[in-house]
Formats: structure tokens, sequence, C-alpha cells
């Protein structure tokens, strides 16, 4: 169970953090809704906007579809959900070392 919900947090912070679908979404509907040279700006509410939100709902929707609700497992999904942050850290990180690994093979191979 504790995998399944790191899984479902890697997943979410990669759409909402990384993915920029948030964005796209809040930029059509600003676009779409602006009217006469008024500028609009169109927010996705906070549970579909934030990684952390979204984790919670989802680890408590998963925690109950699957009938493991707990309090046990509530503090596994709070603490899940809290980590969100630490995930979007681990992940630029990854990133940064595939980015500089890719740059120094280039630089020895003179592509």
């Amino acid at each position: 169970m504790i995998l399944d919900l790191i899984y479902i947090a890697i997943i979410l912070v990669f759409i909402i953090d990384y993915s920029g679908v948030i964005t796209s979404i809040e930029d059509f509907a600003s676009r779409t809704v602006s009217h006469a040279g008024r500028k609009i700006h169109i927010r996705i509410p906070r549970p579909f906007s934030c990684s952390l939100c979204s984790m919670w709902w989802s680890g408590l929707i998963y925690i109950i579809a699957t009938g493991n609700f707990s309090f046990k497992s509530l503090a596994i999904v709070a603490l899940i959900s809290a980590s969100t942050i630490i995930i979007a850290d681990i992940m630029d990180f990854i990133r940064d070392l595939a980015l500089t690994i890719i740059s120094k093979l280039r630089d020895i191979l003179k592509i």
C-alpha cells in the first residue's frame, strides 16, 4: 500500500508540477473567457492545481477504495502528501543530474 501511494504521489507531482497541464488549461480558459480586451485570469481550484492537495484526496480515496482505511493509513497518506515537495525536489535533482551527464558526454565525444 505504501509503495502504491508513493507511486501515486510521483505521478501527481509529474502531472501537476512538471507537465504544464494546469498552466495550459488556465491559459486556455483565460483566453476563452476574456472579452473585449479585458484580461481575465482563470485559476484552477486548489485540489486540482496543487500536488499536495491532490495527493491527499487521491490517497484518501485510494485507502477507502482498497478497504485499508485506518488511522495508521491516514497518517501515511498525510506524510506522503506532505512529501510531495521533497519528491518534486528529487525529480529536479534527477533532471539536473541527467542534463549534466549528457553535457559531459557531449564534451567527451565532441558532439
